[in-house]
């Protein structure tokens, strides 16, 4: 058998493989196929799958939630009713609310004294200015 030369086969794309020469046309690749493609289906999910990290992690989350609904709730629920003041007095010169807690609520304990008056006027701090009236809660 003789090999033909290229130009006679169609070009420098074209082959001979044994007995029947077979040529290939420019821009077409004659190994390939079309094949029809299989119809597709909606991807099914996977079932959740709930490890134990995931429920610890809800059950803290859950715990965490109820805590601070009842937190939050502690006050209007159990809170004491509204202070009612008992009586009114005029801070002098040199007076502070630490001295109105001793003077005017004895037997309750002095930080607590000065809250109370702080919260029944009001009051963002414990400074009060000379001449002032506040109010006395209850003791």
């Amino acid at each position: 058998m003789t090999a033909l030369p290229l130009e006679h086969l169609g070009g420098s794309r074209a082959f001979r493989a044994g007995v029947g020469a077979r040529v290939v046309r420019p821009g077409r690749r004659a190994e390939l196929r079309l094949v029809p493609a299989p119809a597709l289906e909606a991807p099914v999910a996977a079932p959740l799958r709930l490890t134990r990290r995931f429920r610890l992690l809800r059950t803290m989350v859950v715990l965490f939630l109820a805590a601070s609904a009842v937190f939050a709730l502690q006050g209007r629920l159990f809170g004491s009713a509204p202070m009612e003041a008992d009586h009114a007095t005029t801070i002098r010169p040199g007076q502070t609310l630490s001295d109105v807690a001793v003077e005017q609520l004895p037997g309750v304990p002095v930080a607590r004294g000065v809250a109370m008056i702080a919260e029944l006027n009001g009051l963002a701090s414990a400074d009060v200015p000379v001449g002032r009236t506040i109010l006395v809660p209850a003791a």
